[in-house]
């Protein structure tokens, strides 16, 4: 009988112990989910985006095409007493744990500046210039006559004419030493070199200089590369086409390459030393590029920068970076997605 009296005791006991425990953690999580309700209600909901697309946003509640709720963003708490969460989030950026890095594989890289060699990939034709070669004619004749006319006119005329077709002012200034034309302009018979004319397109023009380096390449030959230097730029834009050429002289000792042969060109363009990151470390989002810089500890914060030229698969950053400051080459997507979701402005 006081057996079963101190064990029914024992159960009445730590029915009361387990009863208070729950009561006491019920009150206390009543009271922080009051607490953090009231924090979010003083808090400003800038706007509601879609929980599987941060970028689909809306200035209020609705539903995605699946049903789902949009999930409120709410403004940063500002404070000037303590560094909140949200404080904290603004100044070091967006936190990616370890884990989330790997498995996003998102990785880091140092900003470097190198020497970079833009390639200018278009078309060209291998041709004679019968034209060029008969407008150099009549300018030698008009150097002959101007000393029975003494006149400048015809001179000027013809020099004009010679400047319209491509000739650089250097050119004309040997054409007047030589008093000859030149030969493979016209014949191309028992020549080494042959003119190729390449199409330029309105965005390389301003990239293209007379004495840039070329490679031809042709179908008819796979595998050879024949080396040429441009000789000069028609300054005339086709309005149809919206392009000009270039005349690169091209050496040809075998006479392999014909008269009204297509082939490939591709035109070196130094640009000098510059800083360069690679295309995946860009955020394109038409007004502005972005990439993330590593805060270091896991946080990163988007950062407005201007692109230049692109070469392969790389970018000239022409300001907003400096060299050896750390960025995101991979995984921006997701960095962006979780910037946006905090709320973390993009610096400039």
């Amino acid at each position: 009988m006081n057996k079963k009296a101190i064990i029914t005791g024992l159960i009445f006991l730590i029915i009361i112990i387990f009863g208070g425990l729950t009561f006491i953690h019920f009150e206390k999580h009543k009271s922080f989910s009051l607490k953090t309700k009231t924090e979010k209600q003083k808090r400003k909901i800038l706007y509601y985006r879609d929980p599987m697309n941060p970028k689909a946003t809306s200035p209020v509640p609705m539903k995605d095409s699946m049903g789902m709720s949009y999930i409120p963003v709410y403004a940063p708490v500002q404070t000037s007493k303590k560094i909140t969460k949200s404080t904290k989030l603004i100044i070091n950026g967006v936190y990616i744990n370890p884990k989330q890095q790997q498995l996003l594989d998102i990785r880091t890289i140092p900003v470097k500046e190198k020497s970079v060699n833009m390639t200018i990939s278009t078309v060209g034709t291998i041709a004679y210039d019968p034209q060029l070669y008969i407008a150099q004619e009549e300018y030698l004749q008009t150097l002959k006559l101007r000393k029975i006319t003494k006149t400048n006119n015809l001179v000027n005329s013809a020099k004009t004419r010679l400047l319209l077709l491509g000739m650089s002012q250097e050119g004309i200034k040997k054409l007047e030493q030589t008093g000859k034309p030149q030969k493979n302009l016209f014949l191309g018979i028992g020549q080494k070199n042959i003119w190729v004319y390449a199409s330029i397109y309105e965005n390389a023009i301003g990239l293209i200089k007379k004495g840039m380096s070329a490679k031809i390449t042709s179908i008819s030959y796979p595998g050879e590369v024949f080396k040429g230097t441009i000789d000069s730029i028609n300054p005339v834009i086709n309005l149809k086409t919206r392009s000009t050429y270039a005349r690169i002289k091209v050496y040809n000792p075998d006479n392999k390459l014909k008269p009204n042969m297509y082939v490939n060109v591709k035109i070196i363009v130094p640009l000098g030393r510059s800083l360069i990151i690679p295309q995946t470390a860009i955020m394109f989002s038409g007004t502005r590029n972005i990439v993330f810089l590593s805060k270091g500890n896991g946080y990163f914060i988007g950062k407005e920068i201007k692109i230049g030229h692109r070469t392969g698969n790389y970018y000239q950053v022409i300001s907003g970076l400096k060299q050896g400051q750390i960025i995101a080459r991979d995984g921006t997507f997701f960095i962006d997605s979780e910037s946006r979701l905090e709320n973390i402005p993009i610096i400039k």
